[in-house]
């Protein structure tokens, strides 16, 4: 599941490398948001099949933010949708993949994702990396 994490969106960093070498070119948030949104799945999936993953994980960088890709089983994809729904990263489709996430059997129900011991628990996770 970490890898999962680590490797989802890994088509971000070469274009955030490049913006940070032409910053004039680069220069426009909204172009650059853009160009995030349209091409770091893409890069992300050949990064991921040039250095020999596992087909689950270039489905991973493939398919996680394309809601239309779903799966009747418990996946890793399944688990970093719902990792990137609880980080608001799907401008107002949560509710959508949680439901989706109960009804494949990822998760019982939310009441434990939104409980104060699940948050005391990421944010004693995001401690590590402060």
């Amino acid at each position: 599941m970490m890898l999962a994490a680590l490797i989802h969106n890994i088509g971000v960093l070469p274009i955030l490398t490049e913006a940070e070498r032409h910053a004039d070119v680069f220069a426009n948030p909204t172009f650059l948001d853009v160009a995030l949104e349209k091409l770091a799945s893409e890069i992300g999936t050949s990064i991921m099949i040039e250095w020999g993953f596992e087909p689950e994980f270039v489905d991973i960088t493939q398919n996680w933010k394309d809601l239309s890709v779903t799966s009747d089983t418990v996946s890793y994809l399944g688990l970093v949708r719902v990792a990137s729904a609880l980080c608001g990263k799907f401008n107002n489709h949560e509710e959508e993949i949680f439901k989706g996430a109960v009804d494949i059997g990822l998760i019982d129900d939310l009441s434990a994702l939104l409980s104060d011991e699940f948050n005391e628990l990421c944010d004693n996770a995001k401690q590590i990396f402060l």
